[in-house]
This record gives C-alpha cells, structure tokens and sequence, in this order.
C-alpha cells in the first residue's frame, strides 16, 4: 500500500518460482488407502500434516517414487498444485509466498501479469521437463507475457527455486541434442529482464544448523493459532 501511495505501479509482467516447503502436491490417483482424498494436499498445508499423522504408510507410499526409474509408482499420481494457493501459505497462518503475492497486487498486478511456476520438488529438473514439460510450459509463459505487457519479465524465486530457474537459464539455452531448448543466446536478454533470488543455496544454507543444533524456531515466529503453540512447546 505504502509503494502505491509512493506512485509504484504494476510494469514488468512477473514470475514467481517457490521453494521446497512452499511446493504444494495434491493426490490425482493412488492406492485404495487414499481413495478418499482425491486431490488432497499430500505436501503442504494442514491436511499434510493429517496424512502423516494419521496415515503414515499410505502417505510415504504415495510421496516415494520408484527407486530405479525415478517415476510415479504404477498407479498413483501426485502432482504440484496449480495457480498461487500452490505456495501462499503452508501450515495453519504461516505464510510464504502470501505476502509477495498481496504486495505486487497492492500495486496492481494480478492473474494476467503474474504467475506462479509451481513444479514437483521431488524430480530432478531434467525430470521435471520429461514428465512435467516444466520448462517448456515456463519458457511459452514468459514470452506470452512479455508479448502482453510489451516488456521482459522479472522472475522471482526462493530457496529451492533459485536452482530450478539456474537450471531454466541454462537449460533454454542448451542445444536441443543435449537436451535443451535450443533458443538464441538473446532469449535471456529479450524477455527477462531481472532475476530476484531471495534465500537461495547459492553457497550453502547453513542457517538451518541453528535448529539442528539448538533448536532455534525464530523461522516459524509469524505461525500463530495451534500450530504456532504445538512449535513453541517443542
């Protein structure tokens, strides 16, 4: 609201590429176990928890891919959730991606010049295009919209994120016998316009050891309701 008072107003079309914990999976087919829960949130948000809690075998049988082929078990498909409640918020009122989202709208961006790349945490980025045509899809996205919005886009990712949009980066350029897009050097230049990496493992992550080694939660401090009080008491 602030930016808005201040004249910002919505320009480059922007997309937001999330982190492992915000990449929500939902149930499109499984075991009879799981029958009931028909995109049902296996990652991400309460009912995850439930799952876990609840139903462990199904859920880790569902979660696991095939330890030669690295594909969904026979039978049971899990995918990322689309749109942006993919990765607005995670357990109960902790929010991710939720305030990244509310802010770019505050200054009027919506639907038609933001999106939100969610992808399956769980496959290797190669894997990710095969099944998925991840990077495909992503790469047809941002030159829509710079063809909307007549300007190149800003991506912004986090966390895990930063290391698919390096792979995006370098995978559009790669030549298609390496298994690349194949696309001109100037592909990068002409429709992205500014990449925004925010906690990225760039070079390590070591702000996890403080909860490994001591139990440090100041990560979780905006959790509030039953699930803040459950972490506090830890």
């Amino acid at each position: 609201e602030q930016a808005a008072a201040q004249g910002y107003a919505a320009h480059h079309p922007v997309v937001v590429v999330h982190g492992l914990m915000s990449s929500g999976l939902e149930l499109w087919a499984g075991r009879e176990c799981a029958a009931p829960f028909f995109r049902s949130r296996l990652w991400g948000t309460t009912s995850m928890v439930e799952h876990i809690t609840l139903r462990t075998a199904c859920w880790l049988e569902h979660m696991e891919h095939d330890a030669l082929t690295g594909k969904d078990p026979a039978g049971v498909r899990v995918r990322a959730v689309e749109g942006f409640s993919a990765s607005d918020y995670i357990i109960g009122e902790y929010w991710l991606m939720a305030q990244v989202i509310r802010n770019l709208a505050d200054i009027g961006y919506s639907t038609s010049d933001m999106h939100l790349a969610a992808y399956d945490w769980r496959l290797a980025p190669a894997a990710l295009e095969a099944r998925d045509r991840y990077f495909s899809l992503l790469r047809t996205r941002i030159e829509t919209m710079r063809a909307l919005r007549g300007v190149p886009a800003v991506v912004v990712c986090h966390s895990m994120g930063t290391t698919v949009v390096n792979y995006f980066l370098n995978w559009i350029r790669a030549p298609v016998h390496e298994g690349g897009a194949g696309m001109p050097e100037r592909w990068v230049a002409d429709n992205v316009a500014a990449v925004l990496y925010v906690g990225g493992p760039q070079i390590g992550a070591v702000s996890s050891l403080g909860g490994f080694l001591m139990g440090e939660k100041r990560e979780f401090a905006m959790l509030k309701g039953q699930v803040g009080m459950m972490l506090n008491s830890v």
